[in-house]
């Protein structure tokens, strides 16, 4: 005799809290999407900044090759650093604006 108190196997849709866990399923998914989308904008977007900064080494190191004057070698260090400081800044800065946003919009889609 079939026990009418327990879900049909396969019938899943009856099984208390099934509902929600599907619904939380469903937005892991989309979360984990959009940080996967995040996170392969943020790489490639590194990746350009990093390129950027050997090309930049390089041409330090030819023109440190280059010099003949103590105090124009001492220029082009100075430059360079301050240089590197203002680029590594303005980098990190983008990057922890980028995590902002990727935190508001998971929040955004958490409440909606």
């Amino acid at each position: 005799m079939a026990d009418k108190g327990k879900p049909k196997l396969g019938d899943l849709n009856n099984i208390p809290g099934m509902k929600e866990a599907q619904d939380g399923m469903t937005m892991m998914g989309k979360v984990g999407k959009m940080m996967v989308d995040h996170m392969g904008r943020s790489g490639a977007s590194f990746a350009e900044f990093i390129n950027s900064r050997v090309k930049q080494d390089m041409e330090l190191q030819q023109q440190i090759v280059k010099c003949k004057d103590v105090k124009e070698l001492q220029r082009i260090q100075t430059e360079y650093l301050k240089t590197a400081m203002k680029q590594y800044t303005a980098e990190t800065q983008k990057a922890m604006h980028d995590g902002a946003q990727v935190l508001e919009d998971l929040m955004k889609r958490a409440k909606g």
